[in-house]
């Protein structure tokens, strides 16, 4: 039963009251006269909705969950319910549930905007692109000024390689908001594909001005210097961007690759093994942080010759690849070869 309806003018004009607190910031005091007001009447679905929506704003997303649950419960046929449900879902990385939600709030309301674009934030982290790209596509059409959608299906385009649809949601996004960092960035990006070079680097260095200590923009100069062949400068900028995100891997891996481009090998090399200092740091490379303990103990770099030495795979196969020419150098020093690799790639080794 929905009990909006039924709600007593006082109720009604203390939820408006709410509202009121809730759109100005006054996060805190909002949840408060939510709660004081689901209090009174525990059958409230609006009360509930909006205290789940000021706790969520509040940072604290699993006490949000239950309000919001019990708004749906009052009003299952609500898509505003549904689509915020969805979103705290979404946040809490519980994307499955996230999804049923959303995809019922579509089904009520087939032009609700929110829901269009939550439902198209969901899809991207499932990989389903395909999805994702239909449902922010929807979500500008609704509404065409809307920024974060509009720049999350330029950069979902760019992942897709649709580089013409992505350009033409990048420079709608710095349209409407010249002044965001990732904006600008995902136009560069574009460009940079394009070789539109002097454009690119206009875009990466205005965002580099607007926030300077963010390492994104010199990650973006570095990676479309390495593209238009100027290694050197690439190094600077890899490094600028290392000392910004000392924690950063890729970071540190992409200035390990610049410093070996240009013929720095110690120093290349060094920063290469940079990701080896602790288990953390091996998150989200390969192998992971407990088949790496699982290997022998690394080389020191000491004379090889009638020793075993395992070579594994690390990376992608393009980067196995990429370093098989190293393989030559042990053969040549004595040592006996081991090779742990994906098995796609074994027949050529």
């Amino acid at each position: 039963m929905n009990r909006q309806s039924t709600a007593s003018l006082p109720q009604r004009q203390r939820l408006q009251e709410g509202l009121q607190l809730l759109r100005s910031g006054q996060h805190k005091k909002a949840a408060e006269l939510f709660a004081l007001l689901l209090k009174k009447d525990s059958g409230d679905s609006v009360a509930a909705h909006w205290l789940g929506v000021a706790t969520h704003k509040l940072g604290h997303h699993e006490r949000a969950l239950p309000y919001l649950e019990k708004a749906v419960l009052l009003n299952p046929d609500s898509a505003e319910f549904r689509n915020n449900l969805g979103a705290v879902l979404f946040t809490l990385r519980r994307l499955q549930p996230a999804l049923e939600h959303l995809r019922h709030a579509e089904r009520i309301d087939p032009s609700y905007f929110e829901a269009h674009e939550n439902l198209g934030f969901v899809y991207s982290e499932l990989e389903q692109l395909s999805s994702a790209a239909a449902h922010l596509s929807r979500a500008v059409a609704l509404r065409p000024d809307a920024f974060r959608a509009r720049l999350a299906l330029a950069r979902l385009l760019l992942r897709m390689s649709r580089d013409e649809d992505a350009m033409e949601h990048a420079q709608r996004a710095v349209a409407l908001n010249d002044r965001s960092v990732e904006a600008l960035c995902t136009l560069g990006s574009l460009e940079a594909r394009r070789r539109m070079w002097d454009q690119a680097f206009a875009h990466f260095e205005r965002a580099r001005t607007l926030e300077p200590k963010n390492p994104h923009p010199l990650a973006c100069l570095a990676a479309a210097s390495h593209h238009r062949g100027d290694y050197e400068r690439e190094c600077e900028y890899d490094r600028m961007a290392a000392a910004l995100a000392p924690n950063n891997p890729e970071i540190h891996q992409q200035y390990a690759l610049a410093l070996l481009m240009v013929g720095e090998y110690a120093k290349g090399w060094d920063e290469h093994d940079w990701r080896l200092r602790t288990a953390d740091q091996w998150k989200g490379w390969r192998p992971s942080a407990q088949a790496r303990e699982a290997l022998p103990p690394l080389w020191d770099g000491s004379s090889p010759k009638g020793r075993r030495i395992v070579v594994y795979g690390e990376q992608g196969p393009g980067d196995a690849i990429l370093f098989a020419h190293c393989l030559r150098d042990l053969v040549a020093a004595g040592a006996d070869i081991r090779l742990r690799l994906e098995k796609r790639i074994a027949a050529l080794f």
